[in-house]
């Protein structure tokens, strides 16, 4: 881990033009959006084939878009922009990360995947079996070091990063007492300090399957105060808060295997896939109301996509990542190819990508220069 002590910088919002902007200029409308795919390229053309895996991470501040594949290990990071024959999502490879990997005493078990928001901007990369969270250069795929020192983090499994800070959920030999969160606050270019650790994590549950918790993929909520952390083997999500680690409550989807987690603006997303089945799906936990106080309801997104030309399925929803303006990116585990990420989108973002680039130019203008009269 890098000892530079300089001050980070704060976000620039430097966001290209052929993508939206924020994410409240743009809300995902979840009760109205339809399953489809997304198309892939190589950076000199041709199409590119997306191999299994389970990372996912999206950066809106650079357009940039990452994912880890299972064999072999690598990350490969992508440009986003709108493709202008289909208005669809298309993905340009732009680099694939593997040689930071190559000289570690283990292969790197299927990671999760974080860019930081504040700048300078870095991938954080968890891996289980070394028991280090790499820092990787997301554009030169450069080892900047590690989150902390090699084998503080025992076990990590997924990382969250808004602002500052940097969620890790960790888990060490597959049981209860060596399971928790630990909370990371930035303080260099490339440095981090911990702020506190959460564990044992059972004592915060009220529940366990067989003392076996697999905490999983985890979000710190967009106004800093809670994190949403997924338990893979309670079949719910646990709301930590962030100021010093303690539960507070379920969120109440009571679904099996749960993977993942990404709020919105009504509430969470729940990505799951049962261990029986092995199809994945995605669940609506709707938190926020017109009345005080939390109101819960439910909903599953549609898990198939039918056309006159192509029938797919969502197979094993294993990370989520919400693009504003674009919709809800969903990486299969199980899946490859066309069918290793599915996006969720809505009729009026459809419209929205359907437009010209100038008239979309001109929109995005305007809706940031409304962003910046109210920041004055």
């Amino acid at each position: 881990m890098a000892e530079d002590s300089r001050p980070c910088k704060h976000i620039r919002d430097d966001t290209p033009e052929h993508l939206p902007g924020p994410y409240s200029a743009h809300p995902f409308d979840a009760a109205a959006c339809n399953l489809g795919c997304v198309s892939f390229q190589k950076s000199g053309g041709g199409k590119f084939n997306l191999l299994s895996g389970s990372g996912l991470a999206v950066c809106p501040s650079t357009g940039l878009l990452a994912m880890s594949s299972f064999k072999p290990f690598t990350i490969d990071t992508f440009s986003m922009t709108i493709d202008p024959k289909t208005k669809g999502l298309l993905l340009t490879k732009e680099l694939t990360i593997d040689k930071p990997f190559s000289m570690l005493p283990y292969s790197p078990t299927p990671a999760r995947l974080a860019f930081t928001e504040d700048h300078p901007i870095w991938l954080l990369v968890t891996d289980s079996m070394n028991q280090i969270v790499h820092v990787l250069g997301p554009r030169t795929g450069t080892h900047a070091g590690h989150l902390a020192p090699e084998g503080t983090i025992k076990g990590p499994r997924g990382v969250a990063t808004r602002g500052s800070l940097v969620a890790v959920s960790f888990m060490e030999h597959r049981c209860a007492h060596t399971s928790g969160v630990d909370l990371f606050r930035r303080d260099g270019h490339a440095s981090w300090t911990k702020v506190w650790s959460m564990k044992p994590l059972e004592a915060h549950l009220s529940r366990t399957y067989h003392g076996m918790l697999f905490p999983d993929g985890l979000r710190i909520s967009r106004d800093g105060t809670r994190i949403a952390l997924a338990l893979n083997g309670t079949d719910a999500v646990l709301m930590v808060d962030a100021k010093d680690g303690t539960g507070i409550e379920y969120l109440p989807p009571d679904v099996p295997c749960v993977q993942d987690v990404e709020e919105f603006q009504d509430g969470w997303l729940v990505a799951y896939t049962p261990i029986l089945t092995r199809v994945g799906a995605v669940e609506i936990v709707t938190t926020r109301g017109s009345e005080p106080g939390p109101v819960p309801r439910h909903a599953t997104l549609p898990t198939e996509m039918a056309t006159p030309l192509h029938h797919t399925k969502l197979r094993g929803a294993s990370a989520l990542a919400l693009v504003p303006g674009i919709g809800l990116l969903v990486r299969s585990q199980l899946g490859s190819g066309s069918d290793g990420l599915m996006l969720y989108t809505t009729p009026d973002l459809r419209a929205m990508a359907a437009m010209s680039e100038a008239r979309v130019t001109w929109i995005t203008v305007v809706v940031r220069g409304v962003f910046r009269r109210a920041r004055k």
